[in-house]
């Protein structure tokens, strides 16, 4: 569904380096954990968010793409 397309997505951008698109990929993120969160979910943005910054240590910009859209630090 929607969570596989975003991992999807962002798997492709940072496989190819592409950091023009960080932020859209941080965009999706946030959007899809706000969705989470309004459906009383378990998991909130901070976490899915966290997950992918774990995921991707390595990748600062993308990180600061996360904290502009809401991860907290």
């Amino acid at each position: 569904m929607i969570e596989q397309y975003i991992s999807m997505r962002t798997a492709g951008i940072m496989e190819k380096n592409h950091r023009n698109y960080y932020g859209e990929c941080a965009a999706l993120i946030a959007a899809y954990g706000e969705v989470c969160e309004t459906r009383d979910m378990e998991v909130t943005k901070n976490d899915i968010m966290e997950q992918y910054k774990a995921k991707y240590s390595r990748r600062r910009a993308f990180h600061q793409e996360l904290r502009e859209y809401g991860m907290g630090k």
